[in-house]
């Protein structure tokens, strides 16, 4: 007499199998699901005499394809503080004279002056290195629109567009919004 019973099991998996399986799908299709918790790598801090100090690390993404430009931003905030300094680097084939650096989310749109830092060539490329004080509740609420967000760089009233990909945006947006949260829970 032969056992149905174990070929039957042999065709239908456990269902504890095949969930596992369906999450193990789910965990590669979707990492960007669980990179919004793991904010420790994307900044840094330190404890000073004004308060807190927290290092943004670089982040990328914001580009101007069709000026063949790129735009790579770093920020430092003091948590006793109510604006972030934001560094950044901006990589294009032409001499420019940049003047200010605009932040656009859907109804937001606010300006700020930028203060050079250095400009120096890379091969065909100038390197403009900016700085600039940036109000925290305007930066955090670029960030938190329901809109994805674009910058902008003035040259002489003439905007050069920064856009980013939807995915990055969503990201960075992410991990800026829960670090700006842990700024204000140290205040």
């Amino acid at each position: 007499m032969v056992n149905n019973h174990r070929r039957e099991a042999d065709q239908n998996p456990p269902l504890f199998f095949m969930c596992f399986g369906l999450f193990l799908v789910f965990c590669l299709l979707k990492p960007g699901v669980f990179q919004a918790q793991k904010i420790k790598n994307h900044y840094v801090s330190s404890i000073q005499q004004k308060g807190t100090l927290y290092f943004i690390r670089p982040q990328k993404g914001f580009k101007n394809k069709r000026a063949g430009s790129s735009f790579v931003y770093d920020m430092t905030c003091f948590s006793s503080s109510d604006s972030v300094t934001l560094n950044f680097s901006y990589f294009d084939k032409n001499s420019r004279t940049l003047d200010s650096l605009y932040l656009m989310a859907g109804s937001i749109k606010t300006g700020f002056p930028i203060v050079k830092i250095f400009i120096e060539t890379k091969k065909s490329r100038w390197h403009y290195r900016f700085t600039s004080r940036v109000s925290l509740n305007e930066l955090e609420a670029f960030f938190k629109a329901t809109e994805m967000g674009t910058m902008a760089l003035m040259e002489k009233q003439k905007p050069i567009p920064l856009t980013s990909t939807k995915r990055r945006w969503k990201k960075y947006a992410a991990i800026n919004t829960r670090i700006f949260q842990l700024i204000r829970h140290n205040k």
